[in-house]
């Protein structure tokens, strides 16, 4: 899976067994700071984690903010304010 084809489009696919890519878990945060830009390493519902991918942080709390959720709740404070500030959510912690 590319980081570059749209989340959107990746848990709408179908594979070829008919079946949905959706995220199970957010595994990692990163920051690329050539591209100044903000990843999640996530686990796919039925792949193998050789299968994990990096996708924009963006994207995984636009499609799946329960997932997020859940991940924020196990960050330390400083990442998790970070995060919650790049995702615009206010901080309830």
């Amino acid at each position: 899976m590319d980081v570059s084809v749209p989340l959107k489009d990746r848990i709408t696919q179908q594979d070829n067994k008919g079946n949905e890519n959706v995220p199970e878990s957010i595994l990692e945060y990163q920051l690329d700071k050539q591209a100044k830009e903000h990843y999640f390493r996530i686990r796919w519902i039925g792949f193998s984690e050789f299968e994990n991918t990096w996708e924009p942080i963006t994207d995984i709390y636009e499609d799946c903010p329960d997932i997020v959720e859940s991940y924020l709740e196990t960050c330390a404070v400083e990442l998790r304010v970070t995060i919650q500030r790049l995702l615009g959510i206010r901080n309830v912690a």
